[in-house]
């Protein structure tokens, strides 16, 4: 069986190497965005048990 070089790969046209680079990216804002979700939700929870009696 002959192993092959990710570099050697095509799909659609695209190099496989630079379409998992745009998905990193992708990925990377994706939890960016996630964390910063997390942190809003967290603060307005807070905020709602500083307000309840």
């Amino acid at each position: 069986m002959r192993s092959l070089n990710l570099s050697q790969l095509s799909l659609d046209g695209f190099n496989l190497p630079v379409d998992f680079l745009h998905l990193a990216k992708r990925l990377r804002s994706l939890e960016d965005e996630n964390t910063k979700l997390k942190r809003l939700l967290a603060d307005a929870m807070l905020d709602n048990a500083a307000c309840a009696p």
